[in-house]
């Protein structure tokens, strides 16, 4: 079972996403008390296209708030991924 922090981009594998800016989805509990909000906001700060959602929930964001999470990826990858791949 997945938990926690799902990105739709895995920054790590991205090199430097500071500069080539990708497209990044972080979806968080805003009650999380081992990743704070403050991590989540550091997304925008250091790459301004990066959605982040915060859910009214703890750390297992994923299992209280499957639904709504389920749709913010779909909708981030219908905005942010499929002009990519019509123009290829």
């Amino acid at each position: 079972m997945y938990r926690t922090v799902v990105l739709v981009i895995t920054v790590t594998s991205i090199g430097n996403f500071h500069t080539e800016q990708p497209p990044i989805l972080a979806v968080w509990g805003n009650k999380d008390p081992f990743f704070l909000v403050p991590c989540a906001e550091a997304f925008k700060r250091d790459n301004p296209n990066a959605e982040v959602h915060l859910y009214d929930t703890r750390h297992f964001a994923l299992e209280t708030h499957y639904p709504e999470i389920a749709g913010a990826i779909r909708d981030s990858c219908d905005r942010k991924l499929a002009p990519q791949v019509r123009a290829a």
